[in-house]
């Protein structure tokens, strides 16, 4: 598996359902790492001392080197995948378990693919995730279908010409985005609307 460094600080990864936390200094474990632990993912920073670590089917946050808040989903058989954090809220996270997309909310867990309609026929393991606040984010398709939550609305738009494939998403603000793919095209999010920039139309 990877290793994670976080700054100088200690080093996280994940043996199946247990975190694993080492000290780390000067570009090297403190510690000697067991030969029988499995990275199974990363921790997602908020800061240096900060950070949420999934677990198997469910997630931890840590802060100071203490285990803040810890979830875990009866009903996620898969494991989860990839955890996209709020940064500005220490108590909501979405996860992706294979083609499910959950949510962490006040320690509680909540399966949205089985719940809202639009997102019953995702592939979220797919899907380019973006989360701007608990009740804000973006889920964009390979294919070029955005998925957005704004508030309590869920609302499925296309963004590109039919038969584009979307590579890669660059969100540097909720005001402003970039996805590049192929045949050469390039869309941009600005103003609260998406824009082919390349080809021209």
């Amino acid at each position: 598996g990877n290793v994670i460094v976080l700054g100088e600080w200690q080093d996280v990864g994940l043996d199946s359902s247990r975190a694993v936390l080492i000290p780390w200094s000067e570009g090297k474990p403190e510690l000697p790492i067991p030969l029988d632990i499995k990275f199974y993912d990363f921790a997602s920073l908020r800061s240096k001392s900060e950070f949420w670590v999934i677990e198997g089917n469910g997630f931890s946050f840590y802060k100071e080197g203490s285990k803040l808040l810890s979830v875990r989903c009866k009903d996620m058989y898969f494991g989860i995948r990839a955890l996209y954090p709020d940064l500005s809220d220490d108590n909501t996270a979405y996860a992706v378990e294979y083609s499910d997309l959950w949510k962490f909310e006040e320690g509680s867990c909540f399966n949205l693919s089985y719940n809202v309609e639009i997102l019953k026929d995702i592939e979220a393991h797919k899907m380019f995730i973006e989360v701007f606040s608990r009740d804000r984010l973006w889920l964009l398709s390979r294919g070029g279908v955005l998925i957005s939550l704004e508030g309590q609305n869920w609302r499925r738009q296309r963004i590109t010409p039919l038969a584009v494939t979307l590579n890669h998403l660059r969100v540097f603000s909720d005001q402003l985005a970039w996805a590049v793919g192929d045949n050469g095209v390039v869309i941009r999010y600005a103003n609260g609307e998406w824009t082919t920039v390349h080809p021209r139309r």
